[in-house]
């Protein structure tokens, strides 16, 4: 009998070390999720002002694009009308 108690409690105390390690390697494991976590977050608002500064460079680039073609259609229109007052004239 005693020999078994024995080597229930060398049993017991290799389990007990043994869970003492697998609790760590829980506590480590979680901690490195919530570092992922916080590090796919970061990457998201990241990408979103990525896609922002984008979106804001199109829109300054189609503003270009349309000032540039009101003052030529202005410009054509200014010809247009001296052309149409140089007829007149002759």
């Amino acid at each position: 009998m005693k020999k078994l108690n024995k080597k229930l409690k060398a049993e017991n105390t290799a389990l007990k070390a043994q869970n003492e390690k697998l609790k760590l390697l829980a506590e480590k494991k979680i901690q490195q999720e919530k570092a992922k976590e916080k590090l796919i977050v970061g990457l998201l608002k990241e990408n979103e002002k990525l896609k922002l500064t984008n979106q804001i460079f199109k829109n300054k680039i189609l503003d270009n694009e349309n000032e540039a073609f009101l003052r030529s259609i202005e410009e054509e229109a200014k010809k247009s009308e001296s052309n149409k007052l140089f007829c007149f004239i002759f």
